[in-house]
C-alpha cells in the first residue's frame, strides 16, 4: 500500500515539474507593449503595438510566434493576432524587433465607461513562452451600439397562402395514395 502511495506521489511530482518547469526558467521571449490601455467606441477596433525580444538561442521569424489570449469576455471583445500575419520578418537571437502591430481587439456591445481587460501571452513554435501581460480597453462613454439590422419578415398573407398550398398538396398526395 505504501509503495502505491509513493509511486502516486512521484507521478504527481513529475507531472507538476513538467507543467510548471517553464515558469521556473527565465524568459526566452518577451514582448513590450507601447500602450497598456487604449480607448474605443462600440464597434471600433484598436491595435496594440509593441516590440518582441528574442533570447531563445536561435533566430525567430515573426510567423513562428503566436499569442494566447485569455481573461476577457468573448461576447464583448474579439481579439486577433497581427504579429506575423501580414508581414514576416526575422528577429535574430539576442535582439528586439522594431515596434510593430502585435494584436488588435474589436469592441462589441459593452456599457460606456467600462474597462475591458485582455490577458496576452506570447509563445513560439519551440514552446517558449513569455510572461502574460494584461491590457485594458476603455469603452468611450456615450457610445451607442450599432442599430439592429432589419431582417424582412414574410407578410402574414404570404405565409397563409403558403400554408394553404402545402395543405392542398398534402391532401392531394394522401388521397392518391389511398386509391
Amino acid at each position: 500500500m505504501l509503495t502505491n502511495a509513493r509511486s502516486t506521489v512521484r507521478g504527481a511530482a513529475l507531472m507538476l515539474s513538467i507543467v510548471y518547469a517553464p515558469e521556473l526558467r527565465s524568459e526566452t521571449i518577451s514582448f513590450e507593449l507601447s500602450d497598456l490601455q487604449l480607448s474605443a467606441s462600440i464597434g471600433e477596433t484598436v491595435t496594440f503595438n509593441g516590440t518582441v525580444t528574442n533570447e531563445t538561442g536561435a533566430g525567430l521569424n515573426a510567423n513562428d510566434l503566436f499569442f494566447i489570449f485569455f481573461g476577457f469576455d468573448p461576447a464583448t471583445i474579439t481579439v486577433s493576432q497581427e504579429l506575423g500575419m501580414k508581414s514576416n520578418f526575422l528577429i535574430p537571437n539576442g535582439s528586439t524587433s522594431a515596434s510593430v502591430p502585435l494584436f488588435s481587439a474589436r469592441v462589441g456591445i459593452a456599457p460606456g465607461g467600462s474597462i475591458l481587460p485582455i490577458e496576452a501571452q506570447l509563445g513560439d513554435t519551440n514552446f517558449d513562452f513569455s510572461l502574460p501581460q494584461t491590457v485594458f480597453i476603455n469603452v468611450n462613454s456615450g457610445s451607442q451600439p450599432p442599430p439592429p439590422t432589419n431582417v424582412p419578415e414574410p407578410s402574414p398573407l404570404a405565409f397563409g397562402v403558403f400554408c394553404m398550398v402545402v395543405a392542398a398538396a398534402t391532401r392531394r398526395w394522401a388521397s392518391s395514395r389511398i386509391s
